[in-house]
């Protein structure tokens, strides 16, 4: 087995450690930590900070990948009128295409996503930034899962436009009175904090500029719950894990959202016994 000298100073940074546990010390020789006090770190991946105007935010960075198809989305024939709702989330977990790992999905296939949340600090918008490795054909972000027409649904299925002068970086803004607010009361209502996004970023990269090239464009995304106010430990806002309950959204007349009877069980379009939303994991 071939040796590997080590480019760390031959010296120790300390001569001993203070243990958690009690006020000992252990002494470390000749031994080099990798790291200490002095330890330059990683950005926090939530952090206030302020836009060039000197708006406040709070900011949530992340990563995703493309997937093959959305979370709650069934595969061909797997569900079918009669099922029970366990039935129905059982033929989801094993049938969808959700976790599908395809060619190529690692190259210029990730993308970073920057949430600023200026609802968090007294605003009335959030945006969402993202940056991709490759240029974008459509440029898809849904938010505000629906549900009741496929299983796919959202209220709000629009595009992020491409930032001036910058390369492969993307923006939608959504509230500050536009009708882009939260509509899952039945209503255009401004976004609050505490209000439940289901997210979906897609990736439907730009098919002149594929590598390699003539493979697959068009790429879904990883399905993630934002709560409005940011939050970091025990705060349970931001984004958190998440588990499908049956809805509790509500048309404009009040009545609850349920499944489109027109379209129950025609090929295509799902079938759904009941509208499976986003929300939080219960606190432990």
């Amino acid at each position: 087995m071939s040796s590997v000298s080590s480019s760390l100073p031959d010296r120790p940074l300390s001569s001993s450690v203070t243990t958690n546990s009690s006020s000992s010390t252990i002494a470390l020789g000749s031994i080099v930590p990798l790291f200490n006090a002095s330890t330059v770190l990683e950005p926090e991946l939530v952090r206030d900070e302020v836009d060039s105007q000197g708006r406040p935010y709070l900011a949530t960075y992340f990563s995703d990948r493309g997937r093959d198809r959305h979370a709650k989305e069934e595969a061909p024939d797997q569900i079918r009128p009669g099922m029970t709702e366990a039935q129905m989330m059982l033929a989801l977990e094993i049938g969808s295409g959700y976790d599908h790992y395809l060619p190529h999905y690692w190259e210029e296939r990730t993308a970073t996503i920057v949430i600023k949340d200026y609802v968090a600090k007294g605003g009335s918008m959030i945006d969402f930034d993202l940056y991709t490795l490759t240029p974008l054909g459509p440029k898809d972000l849904r938010v505000w899962f629906q549900g009741a027409g496929t299983l796919a649904q959202f209220y709000d299925n629009g595009y992020v436009g491409l930032v001036p002068g910058e390369l492969n970086h993307y923006r939608r803004s959504l509230g500050g009175g536009a009708v882009t607010s939260n509509p899952k009361s039945g209503k255009q209502l401004p976004i609050n904090i505490g209000d439940r996004m289901e997210v979906e970023v897609s990736q439907f990269l730009d098919p002149l500029q594929l590598t390699p090239k003539d493979t697959r464009s068009n790429y879904y995304g990883t399905t993630f719950l934002y709560v409005v106010g940011g939050g970091t430990g025990d705060d349970m806002n931001g984004i958190v894990p998440w588990v499908g309950k049956p809805t509790e959204d509500r048309y404009p007349d009040g009545r609850l959202v349920v499944c489109d009877a027109k379209r129950v069980g025609l090929p295509g379009e799902g079938y759904c016994p009941v509208v499976m939303d986003s929300f939080p994991l219960p606190k432990l």
